[in-house]
């Protein structure tokens, strides 16, 4: 993992364009505290791993030349991209053009006072 610096420009080491894009979008923009740096630094390197799926995919194809099925590239940029929006939602960083401030809720399940 790469170092997680606690200031705007710190970007971490190792990141590509869509990585360095995504992290300097967001600390532009707001303040975040070290845990959130460590979620962002996650998105940042999915969006990295979702840009290369992305390029595979376009390079080869969606289906193999053997049978016509769906190419693992396409599987795993589907669930890359589930997995970029469940990081992009823990920041919980608000939508563009939007003033609404998140809310912090509690967490569910069994802490949640539901037995």
């Amino acid at each position: 993992m790469g170092a997680i610096m606690g200031t705007r420009s710190g970007t971490p080491r190792g990141l590509q364009t869509a990585g360095r894009r995504l992290w300097t979008d967001i600390t532009t923009e707001y303040e975040l505290q070290r845990h959130e740096l460590v979620l962002l630094e996650q998105a940042a390197r999915t969006s990295d791993t979702c840009a290369a799926l992305v390029a595979a995919v376009e390079s080869h194809g969606i289906l193999t030349t053997a049978g016509g099925r769906i190419v693992p590239e396409l599987v795993e940029l589907r669930l890359q991209r589930v997995v970029l929006a469940r990081l992009l939602i823990a920041l919980r960083v608000p939508l563009a053009g939007s003033d609404a401030v998140p809310q912090y809720r509690g967490l569910r399940g069994m802490y949640g006072g539901v037995a």
